[in-house]
């Protein structure tokens, strides 16, 4: 019986972790019309229980304009990341509530093949001192960038996060720029995750939660006992 609840326990926590939900957009960024690269960008399409601050540039060139994308640039030329020069902007969770980060897909137009060579992401949980993702850019033209966030830890209050290009094979003509939607296939800058409630552990809950397995297991155990095999007489048991 100790050997049945245990398995009856395990259940409840494995039927519980394979419910698992698809990623869906937490937020998205799109610079249509007239931008100028030092001019924030509001957030759209917010998911419930998320909140976020307007996309900025930090550190890179001000006063440049465009249509239909957000300027960034100039990119360095240096083959290491420059701390001081990202895009950037934050998120929260309301409380009860946690993220999982999934996909940050930014699309970036680059002229001239002077765009930056590398991308990174980083973010406040540990300071931005090291990469949560980086990915070799095209640096001429289009091109739908795919952060994969999955590897961030879960976000139960607020998170900033950076995205840096370097690496540009020119100087002086280095631009990530971000396309919007007024750009035939561009989507401007998009974050998928989960958002999900912090379970409480309740004994009741767990046993609700777990009951579809619970259940399953008792059968297969009433399935083996009801099993038989022919013993040496007429009648029949249990196999020993």
């Amino acid at each position: 019986m100790k050997h049945l609840c245990k398995l009856a326990l395990i259940a409840v926590f494995a039927c519980s972790a394979s419910v698992a939900a698809h990623a869906t957009l937490l937020l998205q960024y799109d610079p249509k019309g007239a931008q100028v690269s030092d001019t924030a960008v509001s957030p759209i399409n917010l998911a419930a229980n998320i909140g976020a601050s307007d996309l900025s540039v930090n550190g890179l060139i001000k006063g440049y304009g465009n249509n239909g994308v957000l300027p960034v640039g100039l990119i360095t030329t240096s083959p290491t990341i420059q701390l001081d020069e990202y895009v950037t902007f934050s998120m929260a969770v309301s409380p009860g509530y946690e993220i999982r980060l999934q996909n940050l897909y930014y699309d970036k137009l680059s002229y001239f093949n002077s765009g930056g060579s590398f991308a990174a992401v980083r973010s406040s949980l540990d300071g931005y001192a090291s990469n949560i993702a980086l990915l070799s850019v095209n640096p001429s033209g289009y091109q739908s960038l795919d952060f994969d966030l999955s590897a961030s830890p879960l976000v139960s209050s607020a998170i900033s996060l950076r995205i840096y290009f370097y690496a540009s094979p020119n100087a002086g003509q280095g631009w990530d720029d971000l396309a919007s939607t007024d750009r035939p296939g561009q989507n401007g800058l998009r974050l998928e995750g989960l958002v999900v409630a912090v379970p409480e552990a309740s004994p009741s809950g767990l046993l609700i939660a777990g009951l579809p397995c619970i259940l399953a297991i008792l059968g297969i155990r009433a399935r083996r006992e009801r099993e038989v095999t022919p013993g040496p007489g007429p009648s029949f048991g249990r196999p020993r």
